[in-house]
C-alpha cells in the first residue's frame, strides 16, 4: 500500500478518464460516467461481428473494422456509421429473437442475432460476409479465472487500464505521438507514473473498488492506425524493446470491478494494494 501511494506522489491525485466499446473491436466512445452491471460497463462490448464461420472478428484479422463507428443509443440499442454509409439504428435484439452460438477465443457463447439489415450494412462495409449478435442476458461467459464472475464479450476481462503517462512514454520511445485510443483502455489513469499500475493490486476509483487480475498481453491491434487501418511500421518492435517477457508483450492491466457502482471522469483514485 506505502508503496501505491508513492507512485501517487508527485501529484496530488490521479483522475480518470473512461471508454466504452459498445461493438467488440470497433472504435470506442469516450463517456462521462460508467456504469456497471455483472459483467463489466454497461454497454461495453456487449455487439460481436461474426463470418461466416461463426467465428468472432476483429482488427486482428479484419482491420477494416477500425472505421466502424458504434454510438450507444436509448434501451441498448446502437448506431452504426462509417465514413460514406448512412448510418444505420440497430435495436438490441428481444427474446425472441433468432440465437447463435458463436466462439469468442475458446469460450462458445449464444447469442441473439441482429437481423439482415445490419448483417447486409456490415457485409457491405467489411467486404465479407458478416452477422451482428448481441450478449443478451441468456448469453452467459465466465470469467476462466474469477469462479461465479460473469464477463462481456471483452476478450477476458471486464476492464482494461492504462496510465496515460504510459501512452506518452511509449511515443517519445517510438519517435511519434501516439493516441491512447491504439490500446483500447476502458479507463485512462491521469497523473501518475507511466505504468504505475503494473505494481497495482487493488485500488478505489470514486465509490468502487477494483482488483487487478493480470497484465494485458498485446497483439498486433495497437500496431494499427485507429483512423486509417494500416499498420505503423516499427510500432510493435518499439513497443518490445522495453515491454516484452517471456515471449510477450505488456502493455496495461485487466481489472475486475468488485461493484456495480458508477464511476465517472475525473474520480480520484486510491491505491489500496
Amino acid at each position: 500500500e506505502a508503496a501505491g501511494r508513492h507512485e501517487l506522489a508527485a501529484k496530488e491525485r490521479a483522475e480518470i478518464a473512461v471508454h466504452i466499446y459498445p461493438t467488440k473491436s470497433a472504435q470506442g466512445v469516450a463517456v462521462s460516467q460508467m456504469a456497471f452491471d455483472a459483467r463489466g460497463p454497461v454497454g461495453d462490448r456487449r455487439y460481436m461481428v461474426i463470418g461466416a464461420d461463426g467465428e468472432f472478428r476483429t482488427q486482428r484479422n479484419l482491420p477494416a473494422l477500425t472505421q466502424l463507428a458504434v454510438v450507444p443509443d436509448i434501451d441498448g440499442a446502437v448506431q452504426l456509421s462509417a465514413t460514406g454509409r448512412s448510418p444505420l439504428l440497430v435495436a438490441a435484439p428481444g427474446v425472441t429473437a433468432a440465437r447463435r452460438g458463436a466462439k469468442v477465443w475458446a469460450d462458445e457463447v449464444l447469442l441473439r442475432d441482429c437481423g439482415d439489415a445490419a448483417a447486409q450494412w456490415l457485409t457491405e462495409l467489411l467486404r465479407e460476409p458478416c452477422r451482428l449478435l448481441f450478449q443478451g442476458d441468456d448469453g452467459t461467459r465466465p470469467i476462466h479465472r474469477q469462479p461465479g464472475r460473469e464477463v462481456s464479450l471483452a476478450d477476458g476481462y471486464p476492464l482494461l487500464l492504462l496510465s496515460a503517462a504510459a501512452v506518452t512514454e511509449f511515443g517519445a520511445r517510438l519517435g511519434n505521438v501516439v493516441s491512447e485510443r491504439r490500446f483500447r483502455p476502458n479507463i485512462v489513469l491521469e497523473g501518475c507514473a507511466a505504468h504505475a499500475e503494473d505494481s497495482w493490486q487493488r485500488l478505489r476509483i470514486g465509490g468502487n473498488t477494483f482488483s487487478v487480475a493480470k497484465p494485458c498481453e498485446r497483439c498486433s491491434i495497437p500496431s494499427l492506425d485507429p483512423d486509417t487501418g494500416v499498420v505503423t511500421a516499427g510500432f510493435n518492435r518499439a513497443l518490445a524493446s522495453y515491454r516484452s517477457r517471456d515471449g510477450q508483450i505488456y502493455f496495461g492491466q485487466n481489472v475486475i470491478h468488485e461493484a456495480q457502482v458508477p464511476i465517472a471522469v475525473g474520480d480520484t483514485v486510491q491505491v489500496l494494494a
